[in-house]
């Protein structure tokens, strides 16, 4: 989830999602109210899960593995999240945001203000009321999966994923948002104020948005694409190869270019599995002398830093390190390229009619 935007934006979108999806007869799960107070404040606010079941189809937004093991197919407690109590909660935090627009400062006199700050206190203790009549209830969340890679939404059926997308966190812009006071900016205001285009993008947005709403409420059935026929995303595992280095134990002997690999651990941090290359220098009067460094992991470079004594292996004493050889904790060995098998899973889109 981390890495497809920034957290808030994400909360604060799904938490639109969740209200809009509610109307629609979508069942949401996890959805906790806005429980701030402002009179001590205490910030708590609005979140869900991003789980939503409709005629046995699931809504996924922003779900992460993590989401997966703790919600998937789990027993949950939370608190009743009708679409009343919803609705409600967002209507109110609507108003309190006009209210405290009424000030001096703004053009209020003394007794407006006044009047204002006497209806946020009552829409206070009704939110308050109404987060205290509200129960708590035993829920079993849908089984479900996490997103696709790179995706930050889908809608799946039995395990199969039925639509899937991205630009979610881009909704959060509208969080305070009212269409009929920016229809009214688009009358009052100049073209080339930014409360004009502050409104005129606005709505632009809101219109993705509903698109997107629409989009997920219809894949509670069938998906049609553009020329008509039915299509369903489903996972596929397949089996794909990838190229890599091996240490394959051959025969060999002390000579340039020469690879060699630990078979127990050595002083100086050199561990088992480490592989070393022999290079040949010329020495005191014409003499010949080896030394060896270690390759790094995918046994394509070799290692000569010296911060790290394990990466030599040190002016070698033939007699010595034949005698490892003999004993077995070091073995000759040679690169080899080899193709590895390993299975992937991917989401392709399947026609079915």
């Amino acid at each position: 989830m981390a890495s497809r935007g920034n957290y808030y934006d994400f909360r604060e979108a799904k938490v639109l999602i969740a209200m809009e999806l509610s109307k629609r007869g979508w069942e949401i799960f996890g959805f906790k109210p806005d429980e701030s107070d402002s009179m001590t404040d205490y910030w708590s606010p609005a979140d869900w899960d991003g789980i939503a079941t409709k005629n046995g189809y699931v809504v996924v937004i922003d779900c992460s593995d993590y989401i997966v093991k703790s919600r998937s197919g789990k027993k949950d407690y939370r608190r009743s999240s009708n679409t009343e109590e919803i609705e409600l909660t967002v209507e109110i935090q609507q108003k309190i945001k006009k209210l405290k627009e009424i000030r001096q400062d703004r053009g209020a006199s003394p007794a407006e203000e006044a009047t204002a700050k006497e209806k946020i206190e009552k829409l206070l203790a009704k939110d308050k009321e109404n987060k205290d009549n509200s129960t708590s209830i035993t829920v079993y969340y849908p089984t479900f999966q996490a997103n696709p890679p790179r995706m930050s939404w889908h809608v799946e059926k039995d395990g199969v994923i039925i639509a899937k997308g991205n630009g979610v966190a881009k909704f959060s812009d509208l969080r305070w948002f009212d269409k009929k006071e920016a229809e009214e900016e688009l009358k009052k205001q100049d073209k080339d104020s930014w409360r004009y285009e502050d409104a005129e993008k606005k709505l632009k947005l809101h219109k993705q948005f509903m698109t997107f709403i629409n989009k997920i409420d219809t894949a509670a059935g069938s998906m049609l694409s553009k020329d008509g026929k039915g299509f369903v995303y489903e996972n596929v595992v397949k089996t794909e190869y990838k190229t890599e280095n091996k240490a394959v134990e051959c025969a060999g002997s002390i000579k340039e270019g020469q690879c060699f690999i630990l078979k127990h651990g050595f002083t100086g941090g050199r561990c088992k599995g480490y592989v070393y290359r022999f290079h040949e220098y010329d020495g005191f009067k014409g003499n010949k002398y080896f030394t060896a460094y270690r390759l790094d992991k995918k046994l394509k470079k070799e290692l000569t830093g010296r911060t790290n004594y394990a990466n030599s292996f040190g002016f070698v004493d033939k007699d010595r390190f034949m005698k490892w050889i003999k004993d077995g904790s070091i073995a000759w060995c040679e690169i080899q390229e080899v193709k590895t098998p390993y299975q992937v899973t991917k989401c392709v889109k399947k026609q079915y009619r």
